[in-house]
Order: C-alpha cells, then structure tokens, then sequence
C-alpha cells in the first residue's frame, strides 16, 4: 500500500528553503532542485517540494507508515535547523493533492545513468 503525506509551509521563503534543504539532501540521496521545485529519493520514500510567493508545500510518498514518518522528521528536522529568522507553523496532511502525485510516483523508478 502506498501513504502520502503533505504540508504547506506559509512563508516567503520558500524558494530560499528548497534551495538549502536539497543541496543538504544531495550529499546523501539522489535530489534535483531549481529555486521552484525540489524532488528528492529518500531511502524511504519520494519527496516533491514547491515553492510559491506565501508558502512551501512539501509531499512525500512511501510504501510504508513508517517511511512516511521518518520523511516528516527529517523535513522537520531539518527546517528547525535552517530557519533561523522566522517561525514556522504548519502541520501535515496525510494525503497529497491529485496533480502532484504522479510526479511522486515517477521518482519511483529508478534513475537512469545517461
């Protein structure tokens, strides 16, 4: 069974946190960022971030409950750590919108090595 989960994020600087959270995740795992969208190939599970003016919506995907879960702590995590200059308020979601989950499933397969 696949599980999804979702948050948007209000701030500003959502392009700014893209940008910090994929290029820390891409010493570790596969991740491909511009400053509007990030995806990332967790161990557990897929990521797909986007930014907009007000917020940053971040979406995950995993074949497990648990994947999901340690998905959430990292993002979590990590933005505790990066966001210095302002206070984030958001929660997650355990659904992802339609439009966005085909991008997820396509980090699924493997990556090609052109």
């Amino acid at each position: 069974m696949t599980h999804h989960a979702s948050t948007r994020i209000p701030t500003a600087d959502a392009s700014k946190y893209i940008l910090k959270l994929c290029r820390h995740f891409a010493h570790k795992v596969p991740a491909a960022f511009t400053a509007q969208d990030g995806q990332v190939r967790f161990l557990q599970g897929q990521c797909v971030m986007k930014a907009d003016a007000e917020s940053l919506g971040v979406y995950l995907r995993a074949e497990s409950l648990e994947g999901i879960q340690a998905m959430q702590f990292i993002i979590d995590d990590h933005l505790k750590r990066f966001v210095r200059f302002e206070t984030l308020a958001y929660g997650w979601d355990a659904t992802v919108p339609p439009h966005i989950q085909p991008e997820l499933a396509a980090l699924t397969t493997p990556e090609s090595t052109s």
